[in-house]
């Protein structure tokens, strides 16, 4: 029966194996599977060659040498605290993945057979190793080793790290599926066990930390010596060694012996293989999480069976609308009058596909947080430079907006595509049909401009009555700005911005509508994005060709401006004044919207000639 196990999860990992290559035979999978594996081994040979990352920052080599050993336990004493500090909240906050993730089918497959229960836990454990192998040699290849041993090294160290994280969840899992199995007074006796655990350690963990922390910071040595390599590394090497020696190290000992093949090769003297003595403990401490996994006692059949059946609903998109109450279900972005048009309709369903959440709400949330912020920073709550980090947040989210979110946002036609033979139904004519499809991800965008517009506004506002402390934004020059004050030069700006914003947002939203009417196999449909290289390569090839086309979209009202600061500036040679940016963002303005006329009109003409028939007999429209 282990042999039958065993095949079927070969099969089924060549089975996968084998769909994804024979779907490069088409030219729009391989194209797109070239263009990501180029792009990603591009980043992978350029950013990670060499692994002497220190060496690139500028440290000389000696130096180096120096503090290998030293930095190589200091960052390990760090990275097992962090990861201690992890455990204790993953543990006392019941969140996370069922531990046995099955398909519904293997599901119905193999719980009637007659296998024994440790095989069939150990299967599901089987399944996850190719995702941890593959991660395994994702950070593998990160790290930048060159040597053959040494990256074999720093692959079977990746893996047992990684394979043991993956058996601990799983035990975790099981062991909170256990306690719901469990009478209400015997689950919340060990709940209470465990938290009181938690909390044991998290406290001896910090005073551990504090204790360390202190007695580093209290050493003369810092500030009396001179800090060269040799000194800092002396340094370093007696306050780890107390450390580990100390509470922290007694604590963090089971990680220590987990992350220590990893750091093992910093170590001065340490060849490409390490001992055998650093490789065994956590060997020995994934053996204990594997029977600790296979023997666990929790019924998780119908546990597994529920995740499956959720998982395979997610693909829905109407799964998230019936996860949710009774009371959010009812929730809508804006209210929609009895008799407003089919284009406002559409607009209000597309932007139900994206939250819940009614607009005016979160307009609310973001006023009422900037309002905060300015009064504590107007009575000293908070720090003066809170006024120039809302005003960089007001400028990000003027600017952003409209280049990102008609690209991340898929509540139009990219969605609506997969039920064309429901949209193609509607009675409304195709340019209003078109213009009210790209106009939600714009709508979304213009709105997150107006915001940052109108707290960049407030700040400045805010300053220029002496609400906020003194230096908490830079001074404007002494002849002002653009002739004017800094408000009134906000305002101005601002109202310059805003409807660029917009039509920028309307621009790229139409220009990835017009592509998944043209190309809808190489533009992704459906309101989730799947992560494969033939994906990336395909989302990176069909967003070049659309930022080239919004780049020559923006050409004519680019040559608008440039030749106007030519005549202003040079050939007059006046300054340039605050209101005249208002004047010469509308005056270029004019060749955009004859662009997104033409490029609705277009869009309309496409939306028109889309025969679903002929593509689902294999015709052309």
């Amino acid at each position: 029966m282990t042999g039958a196990l065993w095949f079927l999860l070969w099969r089924s990992l060549r089975g996968r194996l084998v769909r994804k290559v024979r779907r490069l035979r088409e030219p729009r999978y391989l194209i797109g599977f070239l263009v990501g594996a180029g792009w990603l081994g591009f980043w992978f040979s350029h950013a990670f060659s060499g692994g002497d990352l220190p060496l690139r920052l500028g440290l000389p080599e000696q130096v180096l040498r120096e503090l290998a050993g030293p930095l190589a336990d200091g960052v390990q004493l760090a990275v097992c605290t962090l990861i201690a500090l992890l455990l204790a909240i993953w543990w006392a906050l019941p969140f996370g993945k069922h531990a046995i993730e099955l398909s519904e089918a293997e599901l119905h497959l193999l719980l009637p057979a007659p296998l024994p229960r440790r095989r069939l836990i150990q299967y599901a454990m089987l399944r996850s190793q190719p995702a941890v192998a593959f991660g395994a040699a994702i950070i593998t290849v990160v790290a930048g080793v060159r040597e053959p041993l040494a990256v074999a090294r720093t692959f079977a160290a990746t893996w047992l790290v990684l394979s043991l994280w993956d058996l601990h969840g799983k035990a975790r899992s099981l062991w909170l599926a256990q306690l719901d199995q469990l009478p209400a007074r015997a689950a919340w006796r060990r709940r209470l066990t465990l938290w009181a655990v938690v909390a044991g350690v998290t406290l001896l963990l910090t005073l551990a930390v504090a204790q360390v922390a202190a007695a580093a910071l209290a050493d003369p040595s810092w500030s009396t010596q001179r800090l060269d390599g040799e000194t800092l590394a002396r340094l370093l090497d007696r306050h780890v060694a107390t450390a580990r020696r100390g509470l922290l190290g007694w604590l963090l000992t089971p990680l220590l012996w987990l992350t220590g093949p990893w750091f093992a090769h910093a170590r001065p003297g340490a060849g490409a293989l390490v001992g055998a003595a650093v490789w065994v403990p956590p060997s020995l401490l994934l053996l204990l999480h594997h029977e600790w996994v296979v023997r666990s006692q929790a019924r998780f059949e119908e546990a597994a069976l529920a995740s499956a059946r959720r998982r395979s609903r997610a693909a829905d998109p109407a799964a998230r609308y019936w996860r949710g109450s009774a009371r959010r279900r009812r929730a809508h972005p804006f209210r929609l009058p009895p008799g407003a048009g089919a284009e406002v309709a559409i607009v209000w369903k597309n932007l139900l596909q994206v939250h819940r959440w009614p607009l005016a709400w979160s307009g609310a949330a973001i006023a009422g947080v900037a309002t905060a912020a300015l009064l504590a920073c107007a009575v000293g709550l908070a720090p003066p430079w809170t006024a120039r980090v809302l005003l960089i947040t007001g400028a990000a989210m003027l600017a952003l907006p409209p280049l990102l979110t008609p690209r991340s946002v898929r509540c139009d036609l990219r969605a609506d595509l997969l039920k064309v033979e429901v949209v193609r139904t509607w009675p409304l004519p195709a340019w209003r049909f078109f213009l009210a499809q790209a106009a939600s991800p714009a709508l979304l965008a213009s709105l997150q401009s107006l915001a940052g517009a109108l707290l960049i506004v407030a700040v400045v506002g805010a300053d220029a009555v002496g609400v906020l402390p003194g230096g908490a934004l830079p001074a404007p020059p002494a002849a002002g700005i653009g002739g004017t004050t800094p408000l009134f030069a906000a305002v101005a700006l601002t109202a310059a911005a805003l409807p660029w914003s917009a039509a920028l947002a309307l621009l790229g939203s139409l220009l990835e509508n017009l592509a998944a009417l043209l190309f809808p196999s190489w533009v992704e449909l459906g309101l989730q994005r799947k992560q494969a290289a033939a994906r990336t390569g395909q989302n990176m090839l069909v967003f070049l060709a659309l930022s080239l086309l919004m780049a020559a979209a923006l050409a004519p009202a680019a040559a608008v401006v440039a030749a106007w600061l030519a005549i202003r500036l040079w050939l007059w040679q006046l300054p340039l004044r605050a209101w005249e940016l208002v004047l010469l963002a509308w005056v270029a303005l004019v060749p955009v919207l004859a662009v997104l006329a033409a490029l609705v009109s277009f869009g309309a003409r496409a939306w028109e000639r889309l025969d679903p028939s002929a593509e689902i007999l294999g015709g052309r429209p």
